[in-house]
C-alpha cells in the first residue's frame, strides 16, 4: 500500500522532465521560425525552412531521448525503492495477525510484479512520446497535427500572413507563440482520437504504474497469507461528483472483501468500481488499499471521520466551495500560470519585449491570484505543480524586472494624470506637458515693443531664454499656435508658428493661476 502523498511524490518527479521536454519544444520552434520569417525571397525561404526543419527535427529527437533516459532511471529508481515500501508497511500490517513477513528474497514473484510494472510504465511512456503534436480548434472541433507537419504549417502559415500583410513580423510571431501556449505539447491516441496534454498523460502513464504495481504486490501477499478482505486509502478532498464508484468520497476508508461480501464488508470491485477508468485506482486515482485482518486489525478512519474528513465550505469572490471544487481550483490556477510560462518562453525565444511584459504582469497576477485562492481554501501551495523547467532563472528574473519596469510606468502615468488633472483645477487651460516642450532657441523673436514697451515688463531676449529653459513645465494653447513656459523665474507666451517671443514676465507679476500651478509642482516635486 502506498498513500496519495506518496502516489503524488512518484508522479510529480516526472511530470517535470516532460514539462521541460515541451518548453523546449516552443523554444526551439520559435527561435527557428523566426530565422525564417525575415526571408522574404520565396525559393530562399524554402531552402531555410528545409535546413531549419532538419535542424529541428535532430534537436527534438536528442531532446526526447534525454528525457527518455532520465525518466527510465527514475522510474527504476522510484518504483523500486516504493515497491519495496509496499511491502514493507503490507508486512507491518500483517504482523498483527501474527504472520510472519514476506520477503523478495522468499518470493521472487514480487520482485516481477515490481519489474512488469517498471516495463509497462516504461513503455507507456515511450508509446506517448512517439505521437507528439500540438492541437487548434479549427470550425469548433480540436485538430491535432503531429509535431514536424505542424512546424511546417506554422512556419508557411506565419510567413503567408507577413508576405500578404496581414500582419506584421512581430504580430504573427506572436500569434503563433500563443497557439503553441494554448495546446501546450500533446500525445494522441490515433485509435481513439483523443490527445491530451503530455506531462498530464505522463503523470497519468506513472501515476497508474505505481497504482497498479502496488495493488497487485497487496494483491499477492494477501492470497500468500491467505487475507480475503482490503482496507481503502482515504484522503481529504477525494473526488465526490458523479454517483456510484465514480463518487470516491462514498467508498474510500472503508474495508471490503476481495471474493463475496457481507453485510459489514461489501464486495470491493462491486462498491469501488476497482479495475474500471472511473473506480478504485482508475484514472488519476491516488487511492490504494491495504490487507485487513479482521479481529486483528484496526480501521485507520471511522465512519464519522470519513464524514469530517473534508474541511468546512467556504466562500471566495462570491462562490462557495466544498474541499474537492476548492482542489480542483487550484490546479486550474496552477495550469494557467504553465500556460503564461510557455508563452513567455516563446515570446522570449522571439525578442518579443512587448508581449514578454504583457505576459509577465499577467503571470504575477495569477501567482497572486493563486496565493489568495490557497490561503482563503487553507490548501498547502505548490509551486512543483505550476514549475516549468526551462522557465529558469534567466527568464524568471527578466520576467519579474519587465513587470516592475511596466508596473513603475503606469504608477507614473498615473500620477501624471493626477497632477495633470490638479493643474487643471487650478484653472490652468490647454494640454499640459510634464516634460516641457523642447524648441529651438537659435533664431527666436522678441516682441519688444509689446513685452516691454506696451506692457513693461522689463524682461530681456536673454532673460526670456533662460525662463524657457528652466522651465517647469509648458502648456500648449490656442489650438497648438502657442507654447507657455513656467519658471520660478519667469514666464513665457511662445507664438509657435512664428517662432516668437510674444510676451514674458517676472515672479513679481505672478497671479491668480500661476501661484496656484506653481503650488501644485511644489506640492509633487516637479
Amino acid at each position: 500500500m502506498l498513500t496519495p502523498e506518496q502516489y503524488d511524490k512518484i508522479a510529480d518527479h516526472l511530470t517535470g522532465l516532460f514539462q521541460d521536454l515541451e518548453a523546449f519544444i516552443i523554444q526551439d520552434f520559435v527561435r527557428r521560425v523566426t530565422t525564417a520569417g525575415t526571408i522574404t525571397e520565396t525559393a530562399r525561404y524554402q531552402i531555410i525552412k528545409t535546413e531549419q526543419m532538419g535542424l529541428s527535427t535532430q534537436a527534438i529527437k536528442e531532446a526526447l531521448q534525454q528525457a527518455l533516459n532520465i525518466s527510465n532511471e527514475e522510474i527504476d529508481h522510484l518504483f523500486k525503492e516504493w515497491g519495496l515500501e509496499a511491502i514493507r508497511v503490507e508486512n507491518g500490517i500483517a504482523s498483527q495477525a501474527g504472520i510472519d513477513p514476506i520477503t523478495l528474497e522468499t518470493h521472487p514473484e514480487l520482485e516481477l510484479i515490481i519489474e512488469s510494472a517498471i516495463d509497462q510504465t516504461k513503455g507507456e511512456l515511450v508509446n506517448m512520446t512517439g505521437t507528439l503534436g500540438f492541437a487548434q480548434k479549427i470550425n469548433g472541433k480540436i485538430v491535432f497535427t503531429e509535431l514536424s507537419q505542424y512546424f511546417q504549417k506554422e512556419m508557411d502559415f506565419v510567413q503567408m500572413q507577413v508576405q500578404s500583410g496581414a500582419l506584421d513580423y512581430n504580430s504573427a510571431i506572436r500569434q503563433s507563440v500563443k497557439r503553441m501556449a494554448d495546446s501546450g505539447l500533446r500525445t494522441v491516441d490515433y485509435a481513439s482520437g483523443w490527445s491530451n496534454h503530455l506531462d498530464v498523460a505522463a503523470r497519468r502513464a506513472t501515476l497508474t504504474g505505481a497504482n497498479q504495481m502496488s495493488g497487485k504486490l497487496t494483491d499477492a501477499l494477501g492470497e500468500e497469507m491467505a487475507c480475503n478482505f482490503v482496507e481503502v486509502t482515504a484522503h481529504a478532498g477525494a473526488r465526490n461528483t458523479g454517483s456510484g464508484p465514480a463518487n470516491h468520497a462514498s467508498w474510500q476508508g472503508k474495508v471490503y472483501a476481495r471474493k463475496g461480501e457481507t453485510k459489514e464488508y461489501p464486495n470491493l470491485v462491486k462498491a469501488t468500481g476497482y479495475g474500471t477508468g472511473a473506480g478504485l485506482k482508475g484514472w488519476n486515482c491516488r487511492h490504494d488499499y491495504n490487507n485487513f485482518w479482521p479481529g486483528y486489525s484496526e480501521r485507520t478512519w471511522t465512519d464519522e471521520e470519513l464524514a469530517n474528513i473534508d474541511p468546512p465550505p467556504f466562500s471566495y469572490k462570491g462562490r462557495e466551495y466544498d474541499y474537492y471544487a476548492a482542489n480542483q481550483r487550484q490546479r486550474a490556477i496552477e495550469r494557467a500560470i504553465r500556460k503564461t510560462k510557455r508563452e513567455l518562453i516563446g515570446y522570449d525565444a522571439a525578442g518579443d519585449k512587448e508581449a514578454f511584459t504583457a505576459a509577465s504582469i499577467k503571470l504575477q497576477r495569477q501567482r497572486q491570484e493563486y496565493q489568495s485562492f490557497s490561503k482563503a481554501a487553507g490548501l498547502r501551495q505548490k509551486p512543483e505543480r505550476h514549475q516549468v523547467y526551462r522557465f529558469d532563472r534567466k527568464i524568471g528574473q527578466k520576467a519579474t524586472q519587465a513587470r516592475k519596469k511596466q508596473e513603475e510606468k503606469l504608477r507614473q502615468e498615473a500620477r501624471e494624470r493626477a497632477i495633470i488633472e490638479e493643474i487643471k483645477g487650478a484653472g490652468v487651460k490647454g494640454e499640459v506637458h510634464l516634460k516641457p516642450k523642447k524648441i529651438t532657441l537659435d533664431h527666436v523673436s522678441f516682441d519688444e515693443k509689446h513685452i516691454n514697451a506696451e506692457r513693461a515688463h522689463e524682461v530681456t531676449l536673454e532673460e526670456a531664454k533662460l525662463f524657457i529653459e528652466n522651465a517647469r513645465i509648458s502648456v500648449t494653447v490656442w489650438k497648438g499656435q502657442y507654447e507657455r513656459f513656467y519658471s520660478d523665474q519667469g514666464v513665457v507666451y511662445f507664438d509657435l508658428d512664428n517662432n516668437l517671443i510674444r510676451t514674458a514676465f517676472k515672479p513679481e507679476e505672478f497671479k491668480g493661476d500661476v501661484l496656484k500651478l506653481l503650488e501644485v509642482l511644489n506640492k509633487y516635486g516637479l
